[in-house]
């Protein structure tokens, strides 16, 4: 990655309880025939669930950013988030709409029937005459989580937002009441890993935040001997702003928002690679054998 456009301050320091964590599940599984990735079972567990479990204890809170098969998400203990519109993130606070307690549940379900299907080009559509399809990429998710740890303050009351709303608003009334039992714990950042990648190391966030503070980078992401793994990140929570202006101007390239700021890697020369993960149904099978696993 080389040095970017970004002049935000780097934050002084990075440790778990400042951590949220963030699987992101939201994808449309097309190279799984449209399959939700996160809900495929390995060795009788489904692959979010492996990620959460690794997870977890890494950070103060844990979020899935999924836009289809919420309640089944919602099961592994997670408030569950639905990418924003792009249009909408990291919005200055006064030029922010609330949820329209009109729209929401017509919305939400067209966006769960185009969800449901598995036709590529209906969801991948990019005419602007065209509704914004509901599979917009990794970093919708990653923007959605920035704005909503960002934004707490603001949304605190689930009872007045419509309900595809309530799960972020719970997720921040959590995070403000963490914040005033101890105001010095503010999260400050965001711990990012894919749905698909069961066997994450469980010192991933540390390994991290600890190339962060060996360089003068903001992003840390990680990397294998073969090559980096971009969405395996540690964000800093006020970047937010930065990557909601990259998407309004239509980009949607992980690396070409990373190209924007210095980025620190860590690198786990684990053999097989930790960060194995399933594209294809026979994917699953492959790493069960690798790694020993029963069927």
């Amino acid at each position: 990655m080389r040095p970017g456009r970004s002049s935000d301050s780097r934050p002084e320091r990075c440790c778990a309880d400042q951590v949220v964590g963030l699987i992101l599940a939201g994808g449309a599984g097309r190279r799984m025939g449209g399959v939700d990735k996160g809900l495929v079972e390995l060795a009788g567990r489904p692959l979010a669930q492996w990620v959460a479990e690794a997870l977890r204890p890494q950070v103060a809170q844990l979020l899935i950013s999924a836009n289809r098969h919420r309640e089944d998400y919602a099961r592994l203990g997670c408030p569950v988030l639905s990418d924003r519109s792009i249009g909408d993130l990291s919005a200055p606070a006064g030029d922010r709409q609330p949820p329209s307690a009109a729209e929401p549940d017509a919305r939400l379900k067209a966006r769960q029937d185009v969800a449901h299907r598995s036709d590529p080009s209906a969801a991948g559509t990019t005419d602007p005459s065209h509704q914004e399809p509901p599979f917009q990429g990794p970093l919708a998710g990653i923007a959605t989580a920035l704005d909503l740890i960002a934004t707490w303050p603001q949304e605190r009351s689930p009872a007045r937002l419509p309900a595809q709303a309530q799960a972020q608003a719970q997720a921040q009334t959590r995070l403000a009441d963490q914040m005033q039992r101890d105001p010095a714990a503010a999260p400050g950042w965001l711990l990012v890993s894919p749905c698909d990648t069961p066997l994450i190391p469980h010192n991933l966030g540390a390994r991290l935040a600890t190339a962060l503070a060996a360089s003068q980078a903001r992003i840390a992401i990680a990397a294998d001997q073969e090559r980096s793994q971009p969405l395996h990140a540690l964000i800093p929570v006020d970047s937010g702003a930065d990557l909601g202006v990259y998407l309004r101007g239509g980009g949607r390239s992980v690396l070409g928002w990373l190209a924007r700021h210095r980025v620190a890697i860590a690198t786990f020369e684990q053999i097989p690679s930790p960060f194995l993960n399933l594209n294809r149904p026979e994917d699953a099978r492959r790493i069960q054998a690798q790694l020993g696993l029963g069927p």
